[in-house]
């Protein structure tokens, strides 16, 4: 009983030591672990091996690792411990390293494969940057008309000329991939497009113009009541429909029930004036109009009156 009690013990020291060190060397990383314990009075035993290693600290060690990273760490015989990196996990047969470098090399080729597909884009042509500066600008243009005329500061538009100049510098980066060049990386990463600073310039630029873009599209797409019906009769040249006209500005209690901001009625009033002008200029082109009829009919009624009256002078001057 005694002998198999110290057989068992002995089998799970066994196990536990084959846990705590590989049971396949490769022949490889035998060769490796000697070339590298050489200067060092030859290898002696391992210390770690296969301990998973970040990419970004192990490129400087093994520059032909592109997925994976594996240090070992071993005993040279002098008491020296030499770390050596690989890009398959060590201590492995031959047939197990070769696989997983073959999946490795496929994945590789898949990433490269997906990676251009991904940059594909990148040489398209600068239509996306124009659409977009484009629409900064009309957003701009429209927060112009919305603007406080005598405003300073956050709510001056004048805001908007440092704002649109970064944006438009900003989407010289849209197309940055990782072939580009690492100046322009860098840029596009910490200053421009797909930064945090251009989200936070870009949240600023509509929180800027929330309200100058509401003021200028009030003013620019909202109608006074009578513009239809004054605009087509003084295109037309025709007479104003006083019904329509009269339907058109009056009031109703709702509307004077119901709330609206200064500033529309304001832009109403402004509109009001400008079709009062239109109306004054198109009154002044009529009467110049009749004016000028006026005058040529009584040019006209002088010289007949002229022509008859020398007929009847020659009339009268005949002798038979």
């Amino acid at each position: 009983m005694e002998r198999l009690f110290t057989i068992g013990i002995c089998c799970l020291l066994v196990c536990l030591s084959s846990w705590g060190a590989p049971a396949h060397a490769s022949y490889a990383d035998d060769q490796g672990d000697a070339k590298a314990c050489a200067p060092y009075g030859g290898y002696a035993n391992i210390v770690h091996y296969g301990l998973p290693v970040s990419l970004a600290g192990c490129r400087q060690w093994c520059p032909q690792c592109i997925q994976y990273c594996y240090v070992r760490e071993i005993a040279c015989r002098n008491g020296q411990l030499v770390n050596l990196y690989s890009q398959v996990k060590p201590y492995r047969p031959e047939a197990e390293q070769s696989q997983e470098w073959s999946n490795i090399q496929s994945a590789k080729r898949n990433a490269e494969q997906q990676f251009s597909s991904a940059v594909a884009w990148r040489p398209l042509s600068p239509y996306p940057q124009f659409v977009l500066i484009g629409f900064f600008i009309i957003i701009s243009t429209i927060a112009w008309f919305g603007r406080v005329k005598d405003g300073t500061g956050l709510r001056d538009w004048g805001l908007n000329i440092p704002l649109n100049a970064y944006l438009a510098l900003s989407l010289a980066t849209f197309n940055t991939a990782l072939d580009s060049d690492p100046l322009v990386q860098t840029l596009d990463q910490y200053v421009f497009f797909h930064s945090w600073f251009h989200s936070v310039v870009l949240v600023s630029f509509f929180v800027i113009n929330a309200m100058p873009l509401i003021r200028g599209w009030d003013y620019l797409f909202v109608k006074h009541p009578a513009a239809d019906i004054v605009n087509s009769a003084v295109d037309a040249g025709t007479a104003i429909h006083g019904q329509s006209l009269a339907r058109a500005l009056w009031v109703s209690p709702q509307d004077i029930f119901q709330w609206r901001p200064r500033w529309h009625y304001e832009h109403q009033a402004e509109k009001a004036r400008k079709l009062r002008e239109k109306l004054d200029r198109d009154t002044e082109l009529a009467r110049a109009a009749i004016a000028r009829e006026r005058a040529r009919a009584e040019l006209h009624d002088e010289k007949r009156a002229s022509a008859e009256d020398m007929r009847e002078r020659v009339w009268r001057g005949r002798t038979f």
